[in-house]
């Protein structure tokens, strides 16, 4: 049901202040996500070699691990999504953080490659709650006029997380790194305490509205298409960040750089760049007053510079990292989280926003399984992330195609029941 036409849930608490105690303390749990998310990243390569593993070996097994972390978040992206819009999302949100933090901690005492698949598997149950669930708890208690600004410093926490992640990946010893992931994730349960729930969903969860049902998908095509769109156009993105950016140092090494490619780096410098991208997409968003467009326009971007970083010829390390903070200058992940929540009814908000996202990212898997079916039929690394360039873009754009434009309109509205 469109907006326009369906019942509208009103006076409900806002913040009339961008930066106020909910966006503080979901953003740094959003830190923590993050901060936990790409440590492994980070770490893949001396965490496996401890195991015993090296050569393709640490790509292959590396990969699966990875695999595996994401399958985690797209079960717990359906898990928390259902709880956020059944429960509330604030207890989701708690429940998710315990789970990330008790996983991360976890990886700290791996001893062999079975058990830290699962421990990462666990993690990425739990990571799946928080940034959909977060950016939805922030949305709903700002101002209409304000959520763009809100979304952004929501995004710029996960990018401190991302930095921060690969400094201490640089100075302390891999299972030290995880150990402060995972009790920073305890420590931070206590702040989550102080939030107070959405207005919107306190007087969403006192009607008789059905909140937080798959079955919804099935009797509103519409809700389907736009929950799938969210799902694939996201495809690009991942590709460029847990694809180009994880694999940096064999990349590197492919296309002939001077001097080794640490992937920690590769990752930091990107993620730099990308706090002023984010800044950016929001402001291209404003002036265009046209959200899917200015994300067709950062998508773009994307590829164009995918196949630079293919293309690129005996950089020097130097070379290598300036183009991956070219490449952070146009991310435009904040422009996801807005699908996630714009496209959808406060009655389905978390369940499809969240699953979504999370799902989103799962699509990592099919990425690198193509990627390493590629590889197993005798292409080389660059020829083989080309033809996978071509299918993820090919399919992002096809999605975004089929989303709704939601630049400027309420989030006040549910979505059809019957």
């Amino acid at each position: 049901m469109h907006q326009e036409n369906s019942p509208k849930i009103t006076d409900y608490h806002i913040h009339k202040h961008i930066l106020n105690k909910t966006l503080v303390v979901v953003g740094f749990g959003y830190f923590i996500d993050a901060f936990d998310l790409f440590l492994y990243n980070a770490l893949r390569v001396p965490s496996l070699r401890e195991l015993g593993l090296e050569g393709e070996k640490l790509t292959q097994v590396g990969l699966w691990i990875l695999n595996t972390q994401v399958i985690g978040m797209l079960v717990g992206g359906l898990l928390w999504g259902m709880l956020g819009d059944k429960i509330g999302r604030k207890k989701a949100l708690v429940g998710s953080v315990l789970v990330y933090s008790l996983g991360s901690l976890g990886c700290a005492f791996v001893q062999n490659v079975a058990f830290y698949a699962t421990v990462r598997f666990l993690t990425g149950i739990g990571l799946a709650g928080e940034m959909g669930l977060g950016a939805i708890l922030i949305t709903e208690t700002l101002l209409d006029k304000k959520r763009d600004w809100g979304l952004a410093a929501y995004s710029l926490f996960a990018y401190a997380g991302i930095i921060s992640a690969n400094l201490l990946a640089g100075f302390l010893p891999w299972r030290a790194c995880y150990a402060v992931g995972g009790i920073v994730g305890l420590l931070l349960l206590l702040a989550r305490m102080m939030l107070f729930e959405s207005g919107l969903y306190e007087k969403l969860a006192a009607t008789k509205v059905k909140r937080g049902s798959l079955i919804l998908f099935l009797k509103n095509p519409n809700l389907l298409k736009r929950y799938l769109c969210c799902i694939l156009f996201a495809m690009p993105y991942y590709y460029t960040v847990n694809l180009l950016m994880t694999l940096a140092p064999e990349f590197g090494m492919a296309v002939g750089a001077a001097q080794p490619i640490r992937a920690n780096i590769a990752l930091m410098v990107y993620s730099i760049t990308a706090m002023i991208g984010t800044v950016l997409a929001i402001i291209v968003g404003k002036l265009l007053r046209r959200r899917i467009f200015t994300i067709f326009l950062f998508m773009a971007t994307n590829l164009a510079l995918a196949m630079y970083y293919l293309t690129q010829r005996n950089p020097t390390a130097t070379e290598f990292y300036f183009l991956c903070g070219i490449m952070g200058l146009a991310n435009y992940f904040v422009l996801l989280l807005f699908a996630a929540v714009e496209q959808f009814g406060t009655n389905m908000r978390a369940t499809a926003g969240t699953s979504a996202l999370s799902t989103g990212r799962a699509t990592l898997v099919v990425t690198t399984t193509v990627f390493l079916a590629f590889r197993s039929a005798g292409l080389d690394i660059i020829p083989a992330a080309f033809w996978v360039a071509a299918i993820v873009f090919a399919v992002g754009f096809v999605c975004l195609a089929g989303l709704r434009e939601t630049y400027g309109r309420s989030i006040d509205f549910i979505e059809e029941t019957h």
